[in-house]
């Protein structure tokens, strides 16, 4: 993650204006889905810029990780049974709508910078995802930005999978893409210190 230097400040005024619509808030962040599978959000993948078809505020079902905040006093915890680093926030998201709260994405972008997983998923993503299966089956489907949350996916199954995808014959201009190709192009650089700039003619 890359934070420009005004996030925090741009952040909180978030906050303020969702809590001035004086709705349950739950878990906030920069990127989720509703529960009609419409991704949501507004940030940046590496050189592309994702913003939300919906106007920000907007009310989703779950949240990705890339960003996530809560206030201690909702109750709302991290599960420590939870086996990997991963759904986190789609748990978090869920115990929130159990408790009657609300989930949102705020207007607050900030630089998602990680590599992709495709055709690379590690063995806890699964592990994480068949925890959640199991905790919020009462709840299921779920969406999520990684896909929904339905049942029970085997690790190996997918690892034979991806084995026999590779070994397929593909066409000669076969090129797989990522899905953050067709966003709209930016300059990381340039979008940081413009950030950086403004933050200093404030102080």
């Amino acid at each position: 993650m890359v934070i420009p230097t005004s996030w925090a400040k741009r952040f909180l005024t978030r906050l303020e204006e969702l809590d001035s619509l004086r709705v349950p808030v739950g878990v906030v962040g920069c990127g989720g889905i509703t529960s009609q599978g419409l991704p949501i959000g507004h940030f940046y993948r590496h050189d592309r810029e994702f913003l939300a078809p919906l106007p920000l505020p907007a009310r989703v079902e779950t949240l990705d990780e890339m960003l996530i905040s809560f206030r201690k006093g909702t109750g709302l915890r991290f599960d420590a049974e939870l086996p990997s680093f991963f759904s986190y926030a789609t748990d978090l998201c869920l115990q929130a709508a159990a408790a009657r709260l609300q989930n949102y994405v705020v207007d607050a972008p900030c630089f998602h910078q990680a590599h992709s997983r495709l055709g690379k998923l590690p063995r806890g993503f699964f592990e994480g995802r068949n925890y959640l299966c199991e905790k919020w089956r009462a709840v299921l489907p779920v969406q999520t930005l990684s896909g929904p949350l339905d049942h029970k996916r085997s690790y190996l199954v997918y690892r034979l999978k991806e084995w026999i995808r590779k070994r397929m014959p593909r066409p000669v201009s076969y090129s797989p893409s990522w899905w953050w190709e067709d966003l709209r192009k930016i300059d990381p650089d340039d979008i940081l210190l413009a950030d950086r700039d403004q933050r200093e003619q404030e102080t």
